[in-house]
């Protein structure tokens, strides 16, 4: 006689061995990237004085606060989260969200769970395996998340609340997640659902601490009660290092088991392979564009496109509402001040905008990365296999693949401009949508030279591609202007990412002449890449 947990601990060692690589790596990437963080703080405010300037500086811009954590205090690991904690958030989410799925949808997917559903397993032995080593890693990533913080001398009460906070959230979304699963029929779908709710869970928390005020007298921001019905707000009203609010992380073990329990019960309401969201039939007559490989490409991409044009719009919007507080905020400066900050720009508001909307366009490199590798998982899949067997060419098939994903990629920075210029209009009542439109398509070269590599690695490294290309799109965002100069990274090493070679001078003119280089060098990758690809088997 088996109960529905029977089976859970051969599949839990089986889970363990394969995930005996890829976790050890995020663990390692995630601990290197704290410590890294912590020495460049310390040596870019060595002194008290230089810490109350950096965060009273970021604390008082509500523009600011919209990408920081909260502040709290005066001090350098106040300084720290406030500038990191989206980059290692973001990193811990995904990698909970993806171990979930590898577990479960994914294994449904392939037909996994039907064979080992035809032994002595227990229908919940699968959910309960992918959360046994998801709960594991986080809390190894907590705890490694105190010890380099303590590596760089920071408070130990402060730091083990900052690493059991990580994981809280981690574990929260690994929840959030296995209810996704449930839901979804797909992989995709699921993993869709995930980064939505915390795109949305983000924004609640970023108009809440928006809306909130800098004390002063603590130096710490009060967050509008908006920020507590997100888990994200969560993290940020901890307040490690200051008041150190420890009762906050049984608000992410209560979301975790409501959302397990919650799950453990939709599993019951679906047969294996499926999901309570079924795919929807097909009409009985097929659309002619269907004929093609670019219509079968834009059928299978286009939820993906508009979930992505979607939250990118709305993040748009929330920057350009935020126009009239900057002008606000910069009407006190002199003008000597003036000309020191901004070198006489006469469009301050415009420009401190654009470079917010820039900073959101590079995380859609990533939208164009899994677009791109969309082919290799149809290559090991078999599906490309079928369609290749019709009179479809290898490089139409792949040449299909790039401008379905480009388009994509030009209709979600255009609608990110747009949601900017429409709610700049109405805060300020200046037009910025040509601004707008200029900064978010000056990132994307640096995108199609990430998205070439991919090509590249696809034609020439297939069964490395996806791990390869995923790597160098994060490297490129984490060494990047934005993140590369506060982690202290030498010059080198920031030179690497494409996007520490588009420039913007204090004026606002941007330089088109790096921006036709990287063109160059997408057109390259992708030239080898498809070539590459014509010539090789399909590999499995």
């Amino acid at each position: 006689m088996r109960n529905e947990f029977t089976g859970t601990g051969l599949l839990t060692s089986l889970a363990f061995k394969r995930e005996r690589i890829k976790l050890p790596i995020w663990l390692a990437v995630i601990t290197t990237l704290v410590t890294s963080v912590g020495v460049a703080m310390n040596d870019l405010m060595p002194t008290q004085e230089e810490v109350m300037n950096q965060i009273v500086a970021r604390a008082e811009s509500p523009a600011i606060r919209l990408f920081d954590i909260p502040a709290a205090g005066i001090s350098v690991e106040s300084a720290m989260l406030m500038r990191s904690s989206i980059l290692i958030g973001i990193i811990i989410v995904l990698v909970s969200m993806y171990t979930i799925i590898r577990h479960t949808r994914q294994n449904e997917e392939t037909g996994r769970t039907e064979m080992i559903n035809s032994t002595a397993v227990g229908k919940y032995a699968n959910l309960t395996t992918g959360l046994i080593i998801t709960v594991i890693f986080n809390i190894l990533v907590g705890m490694a998340i105190a010890a380099a913080m303590l590596l760089n001398d920071f408070q130990m009460e402060g730091a083990l609340l900052t690493g059991f906070a990580f994981a809280g959230m981690g574990i929260a979304f690994a929840g959030i997640t296995s209810i996704a699963v449930q839901l979804s029929q797909t992989s995709s779908g699921a993993a869709g659902m995930v980064t939505i709710t915390f795109g949305v869970f983000f924004l609640i928390s970023s108009i809440g601490d928006v809306l909130g005020e800098f004390n002063r007298n603590t130096f710490a921001v009060e967050s509008h009660w908006l920020a507590w019905l997100s888990p994200w707000g969560w993290f940020g009203q901890v307040y490690a290092f200051h008041d150190n609010n420890w009762w906050v992380l049984w608000l992410f073990c209560l979301l975790f088991f409501t959302t397990v329990l919650i799950a453990f019960y939709l599993i019951g309401k679906r047969d294996v392979g499926m999901g309570l969201f079924p795919a929807k039939k097909g009409p009985a007559f097929a659309s002619k564009m269907l004929l093609s490989p670019i219509g079968l490409i834009w059928r299978l991409q286009r939820r993906l496109v508009f979930s992505w044009l979607i939250v990118m719009f709305i993040f748009g919007m929330v920057i350009g509402g935020i126009g009239n507080e900057i002008r606000d905020m910069i009407s006190g400066l002199n003008n000597n001040q003036l000309l020191e900050m901004f070198g006489g720009n006469p469009n301050v508001v415009s420009s401190i905008l654009a470079s917010f909307v820039a900073f959101l366009a590079t995380f859609v490199a990533v939208y164009y990365v899994l677009t791109l590798l969309r082919l290799r998982h149809d290559e090991a899949d078999g599906y490309m296999e079928g369609v290749l067997a019709t009179a479809v060419s290898r490089v139409r098939l792949f040449m299909s693949q790039v401008i379905c994903a480009s388009l994509g990629l030009g209709a979600i920075l255009f609608f990110l401009a747009l949601g900017a210029g429409i709610t700049a209009k109405v805060s300020t009542g200046d037009y910025m949508f040509l601004t707008m439109i200029e900064t978010t398509f000056y990132q994307a070269p640096a995108i199609l030279a990430i998205g070439g590599f991919t090509i590249l690695m696809i034609g020439i490294v297939p069964k490395g591609a996806i791990a390869v290309s995923i790597a160098a799109v994060l490297f490129s965002l984490i060494s990047g202007p934005m993140f590369g100069t506060m982690l202290g990274l030498p010059d080198s090493i920031q030179n690497i990412s494409p996007f520490t070679h588009l420039t913007v001078d204090q004026s606002g003119d941007l330089d088109w002449n790096p921006a036709l280089g990287l063109v160059l060098i997408a057109i390259i990758f992708s030239a080898v890449g498809i070539l590459r690809f014509r010539r090789r088997n399909l590999t499995f």
